[in-house]
């Protein structure tokens, strides 16, 4: 219950960017829900999809290539659609070299 109150609190207290992010992730934004894919990751499974460090990852989140969301006080998860974004440029940029 404990971690409950923490939760409603950090929202309460959050900035407008991210209870927009939050509001996005909770309405599925640019999902296909009938997926099977999870809608946000751990920070763990981003490391082993994208094949990098966690180093690596802190750098991409603190340079805004990826977006965490806090769930709450501690525990961040990442967008799928935030992963399938830097893809999708990704490969864009493959294809125009």
């Amino acid at each position: 219950m404990r971690d409950f109150k923490d939760l409603i609190n950090s929202l309460a207290n959050a900035d407008d960017k991210t209870l927009e992010r939050v509001q996005s992730v909770l309405q599925g934004e640019g999902h296909n829900l009938d997926s099977k894919q999870p809608l946000l990751l751990t920070k763990r499974q981003v490391q082993k999809l994208l094949n990098i460090s966690r180093t690596t990852l802190w750098r991409m989140i603190k340079a805004g290539i990826l977006t965490a969301v806090e769930i709450y006080p501690g525990m961040e998860r990442i967008s799928s659609d935030c992963i399938e974004r830097l893809l999708s440029k990704r490969r864009e940029e493959n294809q125009n070299d």
